[in-house]
């Protein structure tokens, strides 16, 4: 299902047509919980998945949670896919 999610994503880009949810969430629990889900792909590889969100980024955001989401689960879960012996570290900071 999130194979067809992902492509029927990308055809609402190309198109123009994708529209981005502006709503509040917390970003740090969000963050968190997203990459806690990621933490048990990690270890069974034997992986250490590192997660710290710089100070200056604010706790409380508006934007689209599930997007956001989907494109961490991407990166990260692509990140501990292609690692073999290391360490994956996710640093989000903000821009000023």
């Amino acid at each position: 299902m999130s194979v067809i999610n992902d492509v029927l994503d990308f055809s609402k880009i190309e198109a123009g047509k994708l529209v981005l949810e502006r709503t509040a969430f917390d970003l740090r629990e969000s963050l968190g919980d997203t990459m806690k889900s990621l933490a048990v792909r990690a270890h069974q590889k034997n992986l250490e998945l590192a997660f710290c969100i710089h100070p200056h980024v604010p706790r409380r955001v508006l934007g689209d949670y599930n997007r956001l989401r989907q494109i961490v689960i991407n990166l990260v879960g692509n990140a501990v896919k292609f690692t073999e012996h290391a360490r994956c570290c996710s640093k989000p900071t903000a821009n000023r």
